[in-house]
């Protein structure tokens, strides 16, 4: 009922919620996980939800899942040092969907492309051979892309970009669907890295509208929205985006404005440094 209340957006009813499914199994280590990275941290209460992720590493030291969801809150609020030092922690080899994105989260933030790079083959490579990539997977193809791109290998860039579009929509006539990982949010990033920008901004918005109602995944969708804005040089659009998105539930932080290279395009903006200024 929680996660149904928070998807509706109704953020105050799940929380009583939440705590009475923890008092009914407080050992539960996957319950205290969302409910630290995917309610408290999604309404910026940075110290609830790492004060959940402590409580569930008491229960689970060895967890890399609560060790990387603890990087990322670390990363959200600009505290990279601090998850780097969570990150240390973890054993090489991981390849759990929230490991994987808060090292490509780091990498990326401390501007490592190549590393990024490494992780996501890495976990690309632990896809058993013939078996679909799932939809966050391919979001971290589509990463790899851009990794590519920035360091200014053109031709490898276009080769993810292409395969994460084969990969979601393989023909015209497929339709892709909301999912619980911005499905179609990825394949309007990648038509923007092909440099696409017709059909990503078509694809991007057609993602925000598909997520209408969905309190946890629209400000997703709108993030990319206005990234893609940004790459396109739609800089008034992307600028206006951000004010809500830095307020909304499940949307941006400072700290995810500071260190994205995603933002780059419209790093230099007044309005876009006035923003990360205020936020300090």
């Amino acid at each position: 009922m929680a996660y149904v209340l928070r998807r509706l957006g109704r953020w105050s009813e799940a929380e009583p919620l939440y705590k009475k499914a923890v008092e009914l199994d407080p050992r539960d280590v996957q319950l205290l996980n969302s409910m630290a990275t995917e309610f408290y941290s999604y309404l910026r209460r940075f110290d609830d939800a790492l004060a959940i992720l402590d409580r569930a590493l008491q229960v689970a030291p060895d967890s890399t899942t609560t060790a990387a969801n603890k990087a990322t809150v670390l990363q959200n609020i600009g505290r990279l040092d601090d998850a780097r030092g969570e990150l240390a922690k973890i054993p090489p080899g991981a390849t759990d969907d929230f490991t994987v994105a808060a090292f490509v989260s780091q990498a990326l933030y401390d501007r490592h492309f190549e590393e990024a790079i490494k992780i996501v083959d890495q976990k690309v490579g632990s896809v058993p051979a013939g078996q679909p990539l799932d939809s966050i997977t391919e979001s971290f193809v589509v990463v790899r892309g851009f990794c590519e791109e920035w360091l200014g290998n053109k031709e490898e860039a276009r080769k993810s970009f292409e395969r994460a579009v084969h990969d979601i929509k393989p023909t015209p006539e497929t339709v892709v669907n909301p999912d619980a990982n911005g499905l179609p949010s990825t394949l309007a990033l990648a038509y923007a890295g092909l440099g696409q920008k017709d059909q990503a901004l078509a694809q991007a918005r057609r993602s925000v509208d598909q997520y209408a109602g969905d309190a946890v995944n629209q400000p997703g969708a709108q993030i990319l929205l206005a990234q893609i804005q940004a790459r396109f040089g739609l800089t008034d659009a992307a600028i206006g985006a951000l004010p809500h998105l830095l307020e909304v539930p499940a949307g941006l932080t400072v700290a995810n404005l500071q260190y994205d290279p995603m933002w780059d395009p419209i790093r230099k903006d007044p309005r876009f440094q006035k923003l990360i200024a205020a936020g300090k």
